[in-house]
Order: structure tokens, then sequence, then C-alpha cells
């Protein structure tokens, strides 16, 4: 509503001169909203990639092979978030964390 020159508690529009319709401050408040949008897309693939690997090959409680380890520790290093490694890897975000604190990739 500020980005519209409109005043949120009471709906009402804001003077010409008021601070929030100057360009600067308008774009400024537009790319806070985007961010957060972007960020709220972010954690509902986050929340559905965790969804959606029970229904495949579950390794949730089996032991980490070599093989998975070399594959975590590339696609950790060529950035790829830990909820699309959880999904690859048919294990959970805290299971793929764990597994990277233990590599010493993660704090």
């Amino acid at each position: 509503m500020l980005a519209a020159g409109i005043d949120p508690m009471t709906g009402e529009f804001l003077p010409e001169d008021s601070v929030v319709k100057r360009p600067e401050v308008v774009r400024a408040l537009r790319d806070g909203v985007e961010a957060l949008r972007e960020q709220q897309k972010v954690q509902q693939l986050e929340a559905t990639a965790d969804e959606t690997y029970e229904s495949e090959a579950d390794r949730r409680w089996e032991p980490w092979l070599p093989e998975e380890e070399k594959m975590l520790r590339s696609e950790y290093e060529k950035g790829t978030t830990i909820a699309n490694i959880a999904k690859k890897m048919h294990r959970t975000r805290n299971a793929i964390r764990a597994r990277l604190k233990k590599l010493g990739l993660l704090e």
C-alpha cells in the first residue's frame, strides 16, 4: 500500500510531498516486496521437496555410500540448494546439512 501512496493504517492517500512518494523510495518498497515474494516461493519449494522425497525411494535411514558423499560434495560446491540436493538424494534437508557438517563443508 505504501508503494501505491496509501497509508496502510488509515487507507487514505498520502500527501504528494510525502517521503514514500519519492521514486527511489517507491522502488525500494517494491523491491522489498518482490524479495519477500521470492523468499516465500523458495520456502514453498523447499517444503514441497521435503514432502515429495517421501514418495520416492526413501534413503533416510540408509548409511551414506562413498558415491553419495561424492555427489553431495559436488552438488553443494556447484551451489545446488540443500532442498534440491535432498530431493535428488532422497534424504531430508536435515540429513544433508548433517552430512555436510560431517564433511567439513558446513558449519
